[in-house]
C-alpha cells in the first residue's frame, strides 16, 4: 500500500482480502501501516459456514459430473471468481503471525440457521427458538469477522 509505516490508527475491510490470491502479503502490509496499538478489523467467507456448504451440495455436485473441481465451485459462486475460503484456525494462524492478540467470531443471517428458501423458512421459523436461531447463526455463519491488534 501507498502508505507510510504506522500511518492509521484502525484498518476495517468488509469482504476483500480473501479476493486476493496473496491475502497473507495483504495482512502483513495491514500491520506495516498499523500505528502501535492500532486495530484491525476484517471479514472474510467462513468455509464452515452454511454458504459454503450450500455451494458445495449445488455447484459441486453439479460440477462434478461436469468435472469441476471444488475450489472452481466455490470461487464461481462468489462475488469474485478468485474469493477463498478460510475457516476459524486458518484465519486466526493467519492473523497471528501480525499480530500480538486476535478474536475470531462468525457471522451469519437466519437463512444460515434454517437453509431454506424465504417463503418456506418463513412458514418454518416459528417452530425455532430464539436461542437456538442465534447459536445455529454462531455456528453456520457465512462470515468470519476478525478484530487483531498491534
Amino acid at each position: 500500500m501507498d502508505f507510510a509505516d504506522a500511518s492509521f490508527d484502525f484498518v476495517w475491510s468488509w469482504g476483500a482480502i480473501h479476493h486476493a490470491a496473496t491475502t497473507g502479503r495483504i495482512v502483513r502490509e495491514i500491520h506495516r501501516v498499523l500505528k502501535p496499538g492500532g486495530q484491525a478489523r476484517v471479514m472474510v467467507y467462513n468455509l464452515e459456514g452454511m454458504p459454503a456448504y450450500m455451494t458445495m451440495v449445488r455447484k459441486h455436485l453439479i460440477g462434478f459430473w461436469r468435472g469441476q473441481s471444488l475450489d472452481r465451485a466455490l470461487w464461481a459462486d462468489t462475488d469474485g471468481f478468485s474469493a477463498r475460503y478460510y475457516t476459524r484456525d486458518t484465519l486466526a494462524d493467519l492473523f497471528n503471525t501480525f499480530f500480538a492478540q486476535t478474536k475470531v467470531e462468525v457471522y451469519g443471517q437466519e437463512a444460515d440457521a434454517i437453509p431454506l428458501p424465504r417463503r418456506l423458512r418463513a412458514l418454518v421459523r416459528p417452530l425455532f427458538s430464539e436461542d437456538y436461531l442465534k447459536r445455529k447463526v454462531r455456528e453456520r455463519g457465512g462470515f468470519l469477522f476478525i478484530t487483531a491488534d498491534k
